[in-house]
């Protein structure tokens, strides 16, 4: 319960990072409650500079949202696709940018592209479907989802589940798409594969880390 509290903290970290707009509207004063909530993730992130996800083996397979449009100015809805899929599943998913015809599917990935026109197609034998972006990026971020899940129907369990969720998530463990594991920054240290600092909690905590890193050596130098 104690992990679960900690991980929903991290989702609302934003609120204690966001900066304050500027211009002459008046200020909104939060309630006791959001101070409350924003001060708990500002001490969360102190702590543990938030959650990162684990390396996975180079090879493996994932679900693929690629953005197929001529000109891919707006990325927002394929973003809100990759973390709907990432946050209700806890699947390997990766953003990619490129055309059909040029993205190299070496991994056997599956594959849903966003592209300019065209029908919502589904390509079970290349686990690939094709959504028209449309008028509508809303619209077509949920058809993204129902294509997922559409074609992980195929391998997964056919059973009436919340969004469909189980029926992902069971299709992918059938066809080989891992889980991603999230593990807080400062563990990532302790552990020695952290990658670099992305903000000022994780640079702290890394700079921490170098200093103790450090003086444990001068300390067995100086045996």
């Amino acid at each position: 319960m104690k992990r679960i509290l900690a991980m929903a903290l991290t989702a609302i970290c934003a609120v204690a990072m966001a900066e304050t707009p500027e211009g002459n509207h008046p200020a909104v004063q939060p309630s006791n409650g959001q101070t409350n909530t924003a001060t708990r993730a500002h001490r969360m992130l102190e702590k543990t500079g938030g959650a990162i996800i684990r390396p996975l083996p180079a090879g493996s397979k994932a679900i693929v949202f690629l953005d197929a449009r001529a000109n891919p100015a707006d990325a927002a809805v394929l973003k809100k696709a990759v973390s709907r899929v990432e946050a209700m599943t806890s699947l390997y998913v990766k953003l990619e940018t490129a055309s059909l015809e040029s993205y190299a599917n070496t991994n056997g990935d599956v594959i849903v592209a966003l592209v300019d026109g065209g029908d919502f197609s589904i390509y079970p034998e290349k686990m690939r479907a094709v959504v028209p972006a449309g008028d509508d990026l809303a619209a077509a971020g949920t058809a993204m989802w129902k294509a997922t899940i559409a074609l992980f129907s195929l391998y997964g369990k056919s059973v009436n589940d919340f969004h469909g969720m189980g029926i992902v998530r069971s299709g992918a463990e059938a066809y080989g798409i891992p889980q991603v594991q999230r593990v807080f920054y400062v563990r990532a240290l302790e552990e020695g594969w952290a990658p670099p600092p992305a903000n000022e909690f994780q640079r702290k905590l890394w700079d921490e880390h170098q200093a103790k890193k450090a003086a444990a050596s001068g300390g067995a130098d100086e045996k």
